[in-house]
């Protein structure tokens, strides 16, 4: 558990660290350093000495993803980042709005946006919802879906999270494994017996009833699903009674 959690904390450390650069419009570029370890240690690499992607490495893939959508709840709303960095230009209707961790949503609206290769364009929607039991988001065909959770996750009620495989199919030598949710589940992730497995994504979040497709490379094992839980248990502590008394 302290490493599965240590690892999440890494990826969203440096995934965070990295979209805020991309967030920011003066920015024009970003050097990530230490992408693999030269020998055996314990690191802040993502990719380890025998080239096992640590879990790190998939919140860096999406934080660099070359079309991606950013928002950031801000002063009156919250502020959409919208990136292109490859070489085509596109037209995207970018659907933003509020949504409660179990799926209702609130202040919807929908932006049509012409972005340009190698640019990014920014823009504002007003919505003043209640951020303790939900999210700003914004979601376009051919993008991620990104949300304003910016705070601990400890601090938040998630509700208990359904996360299940709802299809596996084979494509060519690799598995495309659908998994999907009822309620926000912020870290859902496919294990195999073999950790050398490369996922073409991996440690997502699922957003309620949006259905997120994995690809498992050159694997005929179907994986298992797994959800992390945001806030753990509390133990009990165990009663300790003094020797030759009886006081606990």
């Amino acid at each position: 558990s302290y490493l599965l959690y240590a690892s999440m904390v890494q990826g969203l450390m440096l995934g965070y660290s990295l979209e805020s650069f991309r967030f920011q419009t003066d920015c024009f570029g970003s050097l990530f350093w230490m992408y693999n370890d030269c020998w055996p240690e314990t690191g802040w690499t993502i990719i380890d000495y025998y080239l096992t992607r640590k879990i790190s490495f998939y919140f860096l893939k999406r934080a660099f993803a070359t079309k991606k959508l950013i928002i950031r709840a801000c002063e009156g709303g919250a502020e959409v980042t919208v990136i292109n960095e490859t070489p085509e230009a596109f037209t995207a209707d970018i659907h933003c709005g509020y949504m409660t961790f179990t799926g209702e949503t609130d202040s919807l609206c929908t932006k049509t946006l012409k972005v340009a290769p190698h640019s990014m364009q920014q823009f504002h929607i007003s919505v003043c919802n209640d951020l303790k039991h939900g999210f700003f988001f914004a979601s376009a065909e051919g993008f991620d879906t990104a949300d304003s959770l910016r705070a601990y996750y400890r601090d938040y009620v998630f509700p208990e999270s359904d996360a299940k495989i709802e299809k596996v199919e084979q494509d060519g030598n690799d598995l495309l494994v659908t998994i999907r949710a009822s309620v926000y589940t912020p870290f859902a992730y496919l294990m195999t017996s073999d950790d050398r497995v490369h996922y073409d994504d991996n440690y997502v979040t699922l957003y309620p009833n949006e259905p997120k497709t994995l690809r498992v490379e050159n694997c005929t094992e179907t994986p298992v699903l797994h959800v992390a839980p945001p806030r753990a248990k509390k133990r009990k502590k165990p009663a300790i009674r003094i020797p030759g008394s009886d006081t606990y």
